[in-house]
């Protein structure tokens, strides 16, 4: 899910939490799932909540620049600068896509200080 549509999970914990819930359930292997759940909590400023999913979308599909990016996000946010950095290196790292590796590179130049 891109950025500008994060903004849907906010204000809807609840129904995130039911709905992914739900497909994990029936789907315990889905990364998405994790990510959209991990997502909905970062954007309800639960950033610590959200880390286990990061976490376990992760061990699904470590290859995947994304999840980097949205775990490197959650560790900023709760001010775990190296966490972060290492984080948004990996997305780095893995990233295919031009617009994924501009943001890992604006987050880790937010993060790092500079030089």
């Amino acid at each position: 899910m891109s950025e500008i549509n994060l903004s849907f999970y906010e204000n809807y914990l609840d129904w995130a939490q039911d709905y992914y819930g739900w497909v994990l359930a029936k789907f315990p292997k889905e990364w998405l799932a994790y990510l959209g759940r991990a997502d909905a909590f970062v954007i309800n400023h639960q950033p610590q909540a959200a880390l286990p999913d990061y976490y376990q979308a992760l061990k699904l599909r470590p290859k995947e620049a994304l999840l980097y990016l949205r775990r490197g996000r959650a560790h900023q946010v709760l001010g775990n600068r190296e966490q972060a950095a290492q984080d948004f290196r990996q997305a780095l790292a893995w990233a295919r896509k031009t617009h994924l590796r501009r943001r890992a590179e604006q987050l880790l130049a937010e993060t790092e200080p500079a030089a």
